[in-house]
């Protein structure tokens, strides 16, 4: 079944054609990514279209997504990018699609693979963080 966005307050993120990142709210957001994608969106992504939606939050009132879209607007290309691999689960540098959020193996949230090597080196084994976070409810990133 589809999931529905419409009524909800959402900020979202999404990623253009040239990986650039773009971040909006809307209050229907299955509307407003076929805007973007049909060149009725926002100025900055009719000519980096098509655009693919990488994460969102939703909010309880518009105020609330309009602050953090706000927020998210202000952080460096890198803080967005931790962002989003933060909700995938992710700690590679591969950028913003790779992963999905909230996988989960048969024994729990999957864990990285021993031997991976990082920027500090090799990684140690440690479990992904479960889909969502509590101290902010209503995130999620899709892949």
């Amino acid at each position: 079944m589809k999931a529905t966005f419409k009524g909800k307050n959402i900020t979202y993120i999404l990623e253009c054609r040239d990986h650039s990142l773009y971040t909006g709210w809307t209050n229907d957001l299955d509307r407003r990514l076929k805007q973007h994608n049909a060149g009725e969106g926002a100025r900055y992504t009719r000519s980096r279209r098509p655009v693919k939606l990488v994460y969102y939050e939703i909010h309880q009132t518009k105020e609330e997504a309009m602050k953090r879209e706000y927020a998210i607007k202000r952080l460096t290309r890198a803080q967005k990018l931790a962002l989003i691999r933060e909700e995938a689960g992710e700690t590679g540098e591969d950028g913003p699609m790779k992963g999905k959020a909230g996988e989960t193996g048969e024994d729990g949230p999957m864990k990285e693979k021993a031997g991976e090597t990082g920027e500090d080196g090799p990684m140690k084994e440690k479990a992904v963080k479960p889909f969502g976070d509590p101290r902010r409810p209503g995130l999620a990133v899709l892949n």
